[in-house]
């Protein structure tokens, strides 16, 4: 009986313990979109794609635009 409560749990199965492929996938495309972001705009370009995610993701469209905007300038600032 007292081995019952103290009894360590079963480790899973392996399929449990590997990082699915298609959850992989998107991760390295995220990464990949924030280096060329990077890259392109510098730091603002990413600040711009951070607050466009962040105010999409919690529905408040302030935020959102905000980064949007902040995007639309840093992509349209050689027309200038």
């Amino acid at each position: 009986m007292a081995s019952f409560w103290f009894r360590s749990p079963d480790p899973p199965p392996k399929e449990e313990r590997t990082v699915p492929v298609l959850a992989l996938v998107p991760a390295v495309l995220v990464v990949t979109v924030e280096q060329l972001v990077q890259w392109q705009y510098g730091a603002a370009g990413v600040l711009g794609l951070l607050l466009l995610a962040i105010g999409v993701g919690s529905n408040r469209p302030g935020i959102s635009s905000a980064g949007a905007v902040l995007l639309a300038l840093l992509v349209t600032r050689p027309a200038l």
